[in-house]
């Protein structure tokens, strides 16, 4: 994360850190939180924020997968970002992101963000279970 981001002030003073999984009908609002500094405009007014065991690391409520993280390091290669690395506390879903209660991809619809090519893109179609793909592999 960019050392200049307000959100790594936050992270370095609290301890603590959440990773939100929008789904991609949140795809405009989370570029538009991307694009604006926390400095600028109060983010905490655009969703629902909660928070978790830790008390200090805030999750949105519209996202169907929140992470709640503890601080373990933060890395610095000399670079202008930093490394961010964390204990996963908590893990936050409504049931109705879960199929048999394990997240549903398909319910959850995320997507990714491609830094390189500044785009956004769906986490596409099916392609196998893990640990059986690999099956028809000839080395």
């Amino acid at each position: 994360m960019d050392k200049k981001r307000y959100t790594n002030k936050g992270i370095k003073q609290n301890n603590t850190f959440s990773i939100n999984i929008p789904s991609e009908k949140m795809v405009k609002v989370t570029d538009y939180i991307g694009t604006y500094s926390g400095l600028n405009i109060d983010k905490s007014r655009i969703f629902k924020i909660f928070y978790g065991k830790l008390s200090t690391a805030p999750m949105i409520e519209e996202c169907p997968i929140n992470i709640e993280c503890k601080l373990l390091t933060v890395m610095d290669f000399g670079g202008k970002n930093d490394l961010f690395v964390g204990e996963i506390i908590e893990t936050y879903s409504e049931d109705k992101y879960l199929t048999d209660e394990v997240p549903d991809m398909k319910k959850i619809n995320p997507f990714v963000y491609s830094r390189y090519e500044h785009n956004y893109w769906g986490i596409g179609k099916y392609l196998g279970k893990a640990s059986n793909v690999y099956k028809d592999f000839k080395p």
